[in-house]
């Protein structure tokens, strides 16, 4: 009888899990064309250059709310600031935005309390950046990270979530080479 209570216990606990993978993955599914992130391009050419790069956003359903973490990898760029004026999601009622300079990370989102964001595609924010000076060349990738408490996400009105695609940026650092000082020869 031992044995055919072990088996029980597993085929219940094995159903369980089953019921749980199912659930999570029934959340992500989106209906229709896949909702996606796009993070843009830039080149610098200059040291104490500022670029901006632009986050477009891609969805076939109304949304109540978003959330885009970012992370940058490189040396050549100093985060200064994101913007929403001029985008899709300036009617949204609160915006927060953090950036953590040390960590490289950009986070940011949309929530509408009121109305929502309409189906639609194009720039949400902006990201402004500035090139630091005396770095190497290099190409800084701009990619989306996952923490206990942040992942890319949608909401819509009704409250369910939706995992949308994500598309990397990337920033060209095509800088000049760094002087060697030396002496010159008398």
């Amino acid at each position: 009888t031992s044995s055919r209570s072990m088996n029980y216990k597993y085929i219940v606990g094995l159903v369980g899990l089953l019921f749980l993978l199912n659930f999570n993955f029934a959340l992500a599914q989106d209906p229709g064309n896949p909702d996606t992130v796009r993070v843009g391009t830039a080149t610098a050419t200059a040291f104490g250059q500022h670029l901006v790069v632009n986050v477009t956003v891609y969805n076939d359903e109304a949304l109540a709310g978003m959330l885009i973490p970012l992370k940058f990898s490189g040396q050549c760029l100093i985060p200064d600031s994101i913007s929403y004026a001029g985008t899709r999601v300036v009617t949204a009622n609160l915006i927060p935005i953090s950036i953590d300079t040390v960590g490289q990370k950009l986070v940011f989102g949309a929530i509408w309390f009121t109305g929502s964001l309409p189906v639609g595609d194009g720039v949400a924010f902006k990201l402004f950046f500035t090139v630091k000076p005396d770095v190497a060349p290099e190409t800084v990738i701009i990619d989306t990270f996952v923490t206990e408490e942040q992942n890319l996400s949608f909401v819509e009105p009704n409250a369910n979530e939706i995992l949308p695609q994500f598309k990397s940026g990337r920033v060209f650092c095509n800088l000049p080479p760094k002087l060697i000082p030396h002496n010159p020869v008398i």
